[in-house]
């Protein structure tokens, strides 16, 4: 199966999540130095404003509008240093646009319709700064909220079989149907102001039982240009790195089966965060120390393996963030000054960087 997707998309679009990346910087704005180390990486394209940070970003107010300590760092929104980035690159990327759909839902602090307005606005600002806005996320990792999703049980037989035999939303669960009719007034109201943007909605694993129910609604949202999952692989706390590399088999077995189901709706498949971590042997995610050879090796495994399923993007969680970093980090900051970690070599060479 897999050779039949090889050279489905010889060059799909490959680049970096960026939330939290301004963090550690005098004033909260790039350097040159920070300009020229991401210059080496020729991103395709970047991630804005991030992912969690996405569902409470606000282009209305400063930092990222979440009124953090961070936040109050800046009299400016972070989209307008991101376009100063994005512009003043050797390569300007392309840029990837995460709506914050997830306050519509949960805590708001804007009216639905003012929500709208303000996201829509994001996009706009970004057009008329003449940055190429390659798509737009239409929220980010819904299937893991509670809130979102609803109880965590399985679907009775009854719903699924109305679902295929039933168009209507209207007996949809009530956070289901609103986000189904906000998405589709997103996607109409972002192809109005650029029908070039494609659109995407988040997917979970076919194999996690709280994203299964999410997913059935999804698919059944067939209006937007693709489907986003996420990806992050780990050793299970590996006493080898061969068990390591076992287990990691494992992995890549679930990720070939989640993406070819997504392939088979024949829209694109993003995978807008993605990382082949490796946790150390405790499988401890606060060891940042752990950028290991095995780190680099997974993740170049993950890298082949979304390139031969045919994948259209791929977005690697992340760049950079502070002086302590860890291990999803390409670069650590210290108050400006940029510390390249083991992993961020190999995304100098093949198959990260396509040599042109």
């Amino acid at each position: 199966m897999l050779s039949c997707l090889q050279g489905l998309n010889a060059v799909p679009l490959k680049g970096f999540n960026t939330n939290a990346f301004l963090y550690n910087f005098y004033e909260q704005k790039f350097s040159d130095a920070y300009k020229d180390t991401l210059d080496k990486l020729q991103p395709d394209v970047l991630r804005f404003p991030g992912g969690t940070i996405a569902n409470k970003y606000h282009f209305s107010k400063s930092g990222y509008g979440q009124n953090s300590a961070f936040d109050k760092k800046t009299a400016q929104n972070y989209i307008v240093e991101f376009v100063r980035l994005v512009k003043s690159m050797d390569k300007p990327p392309k840029v990837l646009f995460v709506i914050n759909m997830f306050e519509h839902f949960y805590k708001p602090t804007l009216s639905d319709w003012d929500l709208v307005v303000e996201n829509l606005a994001a996009i706009m600002y970004l057009k008329k700064q003449g940055v190429d806005i390659v798509g737009v996320e239409l929220g980010n990792e819904f299937y893991i909220y509670p809130v979102i999703r609803g109880w965590d049980i399985a679907l009775p037989a009854k719903i699924t079989k109305r679902l295929n035999e039933d168009k209507s939303d209207e007996w949809w669960p009530d956070n289901y149907k609103k986000y189904n009719r906000l998405a589709q007034f997103y996607v109409k109201a972002i192809r109005k102001i650029d029908p070039r943007i494609k659109t995407a909605i988040p997917m979970g694993s076919t194999r996690n039982k709280n994203h299964k129910k999410w997913n059935v609604f999804a698919l059944k949202m067939n209006f937007s240009d693709a489907y986003v999952q996420h990806w992050y692989g780990s050793i299970d706390g590996a006493e080898t790195d061969e068990i390591a590399r076992q287990n990691f088999k494992k992995f890549e077995e679930k990720v070939t089966e989640n993406i070819l189901l997504l392939k088979n709706t024949n829209k694109e498949v993003w995978i807008t965060e993605w990382n082949g971590i490796d946790f150390g042997f405790a499988n401890d995610r606060n060891a940042h120390w752990k950028q290991t050879p095995l780190h680099i090796e997974l993740n170049l495994r993950t890298q082949n393996l979304l390139d031969s399923l045919g994948v259209e993007m791929t977005i690697y969680h992340r760049i950079s963030s502070g002086k302590d970093g860890d291990t999803y980090n390409l670069l650590n900051v210290d108050k400006g000054d940029i510390s390249p970690n083991a992993t961020y070599w190999q995304f100098l060479k093949p198959p990260f960087k396509i040599l042109k």
